[in-house]
């Protein structure tokens, strides 16, 4: 994987397309910051660090607003290598 934030953007997005309630996504300090984030800014419901190292996942429950995904266009400005 040469992105990892565009990886955890996309699983977080495509959770939301399937109508899903909880995603994982794999560990690492950067996904937990950004993860963080959008629990502070309340994109999310809850997160929880599940497993043991080195396979630890953050899974994310996801939030929808009146049955609208709290989270809708998303995308990534940056590409790598630019």
């Amino acid at each position: 994987m040469t992105d990892p934030i565009a990886d955890l953007i996309i699983r977080i997005k495509n959770g939301y397309l399937a109508r899903k309630k909880i995603v994982s996504v794999p560990y690492s300090k950067m996904n937990k910051a950004i993860s963080d984030i959008l629990l502070k800014e309340q994109y999310v419901h809850g997160l929880e660090v599940a497993g043991e190292d080195p396979f630890k996942t953050i899974e994310l429950e996801l939030r929808y607003v009146n049955k609208t995904p709290a989270l809708t266009d998303v995308k990534r400005e940056s590409k790598p290598g630019r």
